[in-house]
C-alpha cells in the first residue's frame, strides 16, 4: 500500500478528475502567473505551487497529483519524478509574484 496511497494524492493523471471547468482555470493560472525558465527551481515543489494556487480567487482546493498534471499540460519540465514532490523549471520571480497577487 505505500504505492495505493501515492497514487491516491500525487499521480499527474488526477488532474482528469478535475471537472472541465475546474481544468481551464488552473492551467490557465499556471499558464498566466508562473513563468519557464532554462533551469529547475530545487526550491519550490509542486506540493507547494498547489497551496500558492489554492490561496488565489479563483482558487480551488487540487491534490498534489492534480498540480503536477496541470504543470505538464503547459509545458513544463519535471527535474525529478521519482520524487512525490515534483521540481520545474519555474523562474523564482514568477513564484513570488504569485504568492504576492495569491
Amino acid at each position: 500500500m505505500v504505492g495505493d496511497k501515492f497514487e491516491e494524492t500525487n499521480a499527474p493523471k488526477l488532474f482528469n478528475g478535475l471537472s472541465a471547468d475546474e481544468q481551464v482555470v488552473l492551467v490557465n493560472w499556471v499558464l498566466t502567473t508562473l513563468k519557464p525558465i532554462k533551469t529547475f527551481s530545487s526550491q519550490r515543489s509542486s506540493y507547494e505551487i498547489k497551496h500558492i494556487f489554492e490561496r488565489t480567487p479563483l482558487g480551488f482546493y487540487v491534490l498534489n497529483g492534480a498540480m503536477k498534471g496541470a504543470m505538464l499540460i503547459a509545458g513544463y519540465q519535471i527535474k525529478n519524478e521519482k520524487e512525490i514532490n515534483w521540481t520545474f523549471n519555474i523562474s523564482e520571480r514568477s513564484i513570488s509574484r504569485a504568492y504576492q497577487l495569491g
